[in-house]
């Protein structure tokens, strides 16, 4: 009987504690204010995190490579970052980045506000953008550059869109070097879509934690009001005995029926087989 409270206790406090750690939303969820609708991107989430080539830069050897991740910051030169820029030589992205958009400021919406059935979308912002300088000549041919100053913010915009395939990485639109644009095909970003991973721990967790409430309860209230010990403390212990082989004998009917089932219509088609060729002709007298 100690032993079947302890181990009671145990996952009761296991449920609790892990229901709490999970109990705050992170912020690759959101509910949409307009329409109610719930959205979950936590199965984006790679362990490695994406890198994303940057197409309009072809140097050689050497690649631009966005990094990011969803649910979670990538670490640029030790500061965690939604965006980085990364140098990729020979296959691997150097230390030396260029930290895009921050980690700190995120805003949900949908891809067209007007067909929220397109996709959903989420921004970072950054620091003030850095334009390049304007170059020109003077009057002896020489070289003149001209800063230029800007009060636009960099902006990193993820947009999901509605798709029956998810793909594999996201691509990655630098028209404007100041406001990229990422966009991954995926299902995460229709409406009902099916739940995160993140979503799915929690149905665990509940789980788990009912199962540590029934069997805490069921325990204590046999032990006090019926004086029950050890195994036969447990709620509907009776059931729980049986319940093993009550799952056999129902595996062994279902099986036994579709046997029968599947005997009965050979047996028919061997028969009307049998009176197709019994059926001759005759001649005419």
């Amino acid at each position: 009987m100690r032993n079947t409270n302890r181990l009671s206790q145990i996952l009761f406090i296991l449920g609790v504690l892990s229901l709490i750690a999970v109990g705050k939303e992170l912020p690759c969820q959101w509910q949409s204010p307009s329409t109610g609708e719930k959205y979950d991107f936590s199965s984006l989430y790679k362990k490695d995190g994406y890198q994303i080539k940057d197409s309009s830069n072809t140097m050689g050897m050497f690649d631009l490579f966005y990094v990011t991740n969803v649910c979670e910051t990538v670490a640029c030169q030790g500061v965690d970052v939604s965006v980085y820029e990364g140098l990729q030589i020979l296959g691997e992205i150097t230390q030396n980045c260029d930290i895009m958009t921050n980690a700190n400021e995120m805003n949900y919406d949908f891809v067209n506000s007007d067909n929220p059935k397109v996709g959903v979308q989420w921004t970072y912002r950054g620091d003030t953008c850095i334009l390049p300088p304007t170059i020109s000549y003077d009057d002896q041919g020489n070289i003149k550059t001209t800063p230029n100053a800007s009060t636009d913010i960099k902006t990193s915009t993820f947009q999901v869109i509605c798709s029956e395939d998810q793909s594999s990485n996201w691509t990655v639109d630098t028209t404007d070097s100041c406001h990229l644009k990422f966009t991954i095909q995926s299902p995460y970003g229709c409406e009902g879509a099916a739940r995160g991973s993140y979503q799915n721990f929690k149905i665990l967790i509940f789980i788990i934690l009912s199962a540590g409430i029934y069997f805490a309860v069921g325990s204590y209230i046999n032990k006090r009001k019926y004086g029950l010990t050890g195994v036969e403390s447990l709620p509907n212990h009776g059931f729980w005995t049986d319940f093993p082989y009550l799952v056999n004998d129902g595996f062994k009917l279902t099986l036994l029926k579709t046997t029968s089932v599947i005997r009965y219509f050979k047996a028919k088609g061997t028969t009307s087989s049998s009176e197709q060729s019994s059926t001759g002709t005759y001649n005419t007298i």
